[in-house]
């Protein structure tokens, strides 16, 4: 026998049918989070890295001498 609270939708809406639409809110907000992170990830070197590179290339051009390539390279690697 089925209760009549079933019948005209009263149980659904009462016990969390709102539920459903938010955890889908997170879900979507949980990919979306992960795929912005995976980009990240896969774009190759952090700033630090970039950095490093370029104060090599500077190095090697000539443009800094290497008392201040070794002071610059401490502080970069902290």
């Amino acid at each position: 026998m089925m209760n009549s609270g079933m019948m005209n939708g009263e149980m659904m809406w009462g016990n969390g049918m709102w539920l459903g639409p938010l955890i889908m809110i997170a879900v979507i907000a949980l990919v979306l989070a992960l795929a912005v992170m995976m980009v990240k990830w896969m774009s190759g070197s952090s700033k630090g890295d970039n950095s490093l590179a370029l104060l090599k290339e500077r190095f090697a051009a000539g443009d800094i001498d290497k008392q201040e390539f070794e002071e610059k390279r401490t502080i970069l690697r902290g």
